[in-house]
Parts: structure tokens; sequence; C-alpha cells
């Protein structure tokens, strides 16, 4: 079980540092107004920071759904 949870809070990390670090591409996939874009780039930080315990409790789903708690 260790090792799974050392690997979920890899794999989470990755993503929420993929967001960051890819910020520029993921968003003008979606916008090529540059004011758009201004407004993402301040808050995709705030975003960021709330993807990680959303995906933490996804992950703690199946544990607790399988233990009926």
């Amino acid at each position: 079980m260790r090792v799974l949870n050392h690997t979920a809070f890899v794999l989470i990390t990755a993503s929420v540092l993929s967001l960051l670090i890819y910020k520029q591409q993921i968003i003008g996939i979606f916008t090529n107004i540059e004011s758009v874009k201004e407004q993402c780039y301040s808050v995709i930080g705030i975003a960021a920071m709330g993807t990680f315990p959303d995906m933490w409790q996804g992950y703690l789903q199946g544990p607790v759904k399988a233990l009926g708690i």
C-alpha cells in the first residue's frame, strides 16, 4: 500500500507540475485573446493548487468505497 501511495503522489504531483510548466500551451489551445490569456495566467497557480487535493481525494475514493467506510 505504501508503494501505491508514493506512486499516486508522484503521478499527481507530475500532473500539477505539467499544468504549471505548460500553462502557456494549454491556455493557448482555448483562446487567442491576449487579455483572456493574461487573466488565465494570473489564476492558473490557484487552479493548480486546487487540483492536487481534488486528485488525491479521487485516489482515496477507491479504498473508501471498497472498505465500505
